[in-house]
């Protein structure tokens, strides 16, 4: 994912880069071979072959061909269609939910009460608190992939980890024996609690010490570091300074200077529909087919975009009026039951059911 002032870079800059970022990632695998690089970013390839005239552009650049030299590893880029890069074109679109952190002020407070820790277990490029972490899959500074194949005795380890893998993450820490700082959710209905707390009433003996966290999503904001410095007093039973008239008043005039305008969203209409079907269909193009068919389901059956991506093809069913889509999962299901949503045939070009059964004619599903 690209975050913070990256988001705000060229596309051209962000293939780069990820030209960049794989090659080093994958050095190893690739020392000594020559590979070909499919883009459908055309100054890519030519910035690859050639170099270019904007400095941070060349920058990335001379970074590919002093490694390429260094290990003796040849590149070759071509420019292919979009058409014919869609495969590469959906994963680069795939968002890992999973992918989540704690804030450097939490960090440095937590590492001051039970550090130092020595290794990130769960981590990336982007939020690793420490200079030695491996993360899900290979990046440039990580030391290794899938924790689960090392032993976690014998240092003391900084777990953040997905909450889907909390329970095997408490299990595999009892299977070596391992200690360290898990920073997770308060979540007593999740699968993981019993192991915790498996009487319901205290932690098990392996749990030495515990603190409830300031839940907060203003991770780099004034509001969270006045909030974290109360909170920090509040613990130790300290008389806070941010109670202070001068802190209150820096507080409210900080808030103003840094605050950004809130950009509210606009509604999709259907006159925006049929200028996006009027514009992108085109008899069997299965790449203009998935973008019209996830704008019509996600529009008339009111889906977030978890929800769609979540769709598998045994999820719907069809019918002569409408179409029924299973929902496995939902922010509002708290019970993961899982629900079917009904969808009417319209008749008209926007119909989302006769376009999705297009799109999987053509894709022979």
């Amino acid at each position: 994912m690209v975050c913070g002032r990256k988001s705000t870079k060229s596309s051209t800059w962000k293939e780069l880069n990820a030209v960049k970022h794989i090659l080093l990632s994958m050095v190893d695998i690739l020392k000594d071979k020559r590979i070909k690089w499919f883009s459908d970013n055309q100054n890519v390839v030519s910035i690859v072959a050639k170099g270019s005239m904007k400095p941070e552009l060349q920058d990335i650049a001379l970074c590919i061909f002093e490694n390429c030299l260094t290990h003796n590893i040849s590149i070759d880029a071509e420019w292919v269609p979009r058409t014919f890069n869609e495969k590469a074109d959906f994963i680069s679109r795939i968002i890992d939910y999973d992918d989540w952190g704690v804030g450097e002020q939490l960090f440095t407070y937590l590492d001051s009460l039970w550090g130092p820790h020595e290794i990130d277990w769960f981590a990336n490029d982007d939020n690793h608190k420490l200079t030695v972490f491996y993360s899900r899959y290979w990046t440039v500074n990580s030391i290794g992939i899938d924790t689960f194949t090392v032993n976690w005795n014998g240092v003391n380890g900084w777990f953040v980890p997905p909450v889907c893998l909390v329970s095997k993450v408490l299990r595999y820490m009892r299977q070596c024996m391992a200690h360290g700082t898990i920073v997770l959710p308060l979540w007593k209905s999740a699968s993981y609690w019993p192991i915790l707390c498996p009487t319901g009433e205290g932690f098990i003996k392996e749990v030495k010490g515990c603190i409830d966290l300031p839940t907060n999503k203003e991770y780099y904001t004034p509001v969270l570091s006045i909030k974290l410095i109360r909170w920090a007093h509040k613990i130790t039973s300290e008389i806070s300074p941010t109670d202070s008239d001068l802190v209150k008043n820096i507080l409210e005039g900080a808030k103003r200077r840094l605050s950004v305008p809130v950009k509210k969203k606009e509604p999709t209409t259907p006159d925006m529909l049929s200028n996006m079907f009027d514009k992108f269909y085109c008899e069997d193009n299965l790449y203009n087919q998935r973008s019209i068919c996830a704008c019509l389901l996600s529009y008339s059956g009111f889906l977030r975009v978890s929800e769609l991506l979540n769709l598998k093809t045994c999820d719907v069913l069809f019918f002569q009026s409408h179409m029924s889509v299973f929902i496995q999962k939902s922010k509002t299901d708290i019970y993961r039951d899982g629900d079917r949503i009904i969808i009417a045939r319209t008749g008209n070009k926007l119909c989302p059911v006769k376009n999705l059964e297009k799109y999987l004619e053509w894709s022979n599903n």
